[in-house]
């Protein structure tokens, strides 16, 4: 079923949906349940808008890519031209040029970059160290029934539309 053929109450609850930014607002959710359908109508109406906005939301994730991907290739070209003409600038022995509409000046930043490039590790005063869960580890261990305590195991529920 395609959402154009759903009755007009169920269109206007996806408009209000689009307003509400996707939240199920009382609105919403009262006129859900003031709806005069019976189960197996309101359980087709409702995944029928759920299969819509499902494929809304891959189309616009694959505009997002591209258009993601658009603006990482202006932003590598704008850094590459930047790199060149600090370059040319450097070649020429110049720290600073203009041109007509712009100028473009070298400058020492503010902050010096400092990397380690002694042998081994850095000193341990200057190194960090994070711990994350390692979850599939803990998936193993549950179903391998070897958990420890300290775990907390919660069973979900989700909704399956065919």
């Amino acid at each position: 079923m395609k959402l154009y053929e759903l009755p007009s109450m169920y269109r206007q609850i996806d408009d209000l949906l689009d307003e509400s930014g996707g939240e199920i607002t009382e609105e919403i959710a009262s006129r859900l349940a003031d709806a005069d359908a019976t189960l197996e109508s309101k359980v087709d109406a409702v995944c029928a808008i759920v299969r819509e906005r499902l494929a809304a939301a891959a189309a616009d994730a694959t505009e997002a890519a591209f258009f993601a991907k658009r603006a990482r290739v202006h932003e590598n070209s704008a850094e590459r031209l930047r790199t060149y003409l600090q370059d040319c600038l450097a070649a020429c022995g110049l720290d600073r040029a203009a041109g007509q509409r712009f100028s473009a000046r070298l400058q020492q930043n503010g902050t010096p970059s400092i990397v380690w490039a002694g042998e081994g590790p850095p000193p341990e005063a200057f190194t960090k160290t994070t711990t994350v869960l390692d979850g599939l580890a803990a998936q193993r261990a549950y179903r391998e029934g070897t958990l420890p305590e300290g775990f907390a195991v919660e069973h979900g529920q989700h909704l399956r539309i065919r």
